[in-house]
């Protein structure tokens, strides 16, 4: 009840149906967009194994080692290229949360 009527003043709606309405709606969008998200993300994990393979074929390699076990360097490397990344939006977001409130 209290979302509803959160969303009626925010919204400036008038009625509860209405406000029930625009919820659900928003809930389909947000919806429909993580599905988008997430076929993005398969497509680009299939084009990633296919690149694997591509490497594992062209080298004839047969044997692959969990990274767990060996990391390699390029690995290595991308997961700090990509913890500086993420700390650095997380950064922007912050900084845009400090200027709004």
């Amino acid at each position: 009840m209290e979302y509803i009527e959160k969303v009626m003043a925010e919204r400036k709606i008038g009625n509860f149906a209405d406000a029930l309405r625009f919820i659900i709606a928003d809930h389909k969008k947000s919806e429909n967009e993580l599905r988008a998200i997430f076929r993005s993300i398969e497509k680009n994990q299939d084009v990633l194994l296919d690149v694997a393979n591509t490497f594992l074929i062209h080298y004839n390699l047969e044997v692959c080692q969990p990274v767990q076990l060996r990391e390699s360097p390029v690995i290595k490397k991308s997961k700090e290229y990509r913890k500086v990344r993420m700390d650095h939006l997380k950064q922007k977001k912050d900084w845009k949360n400090r200027r709004e409130n």
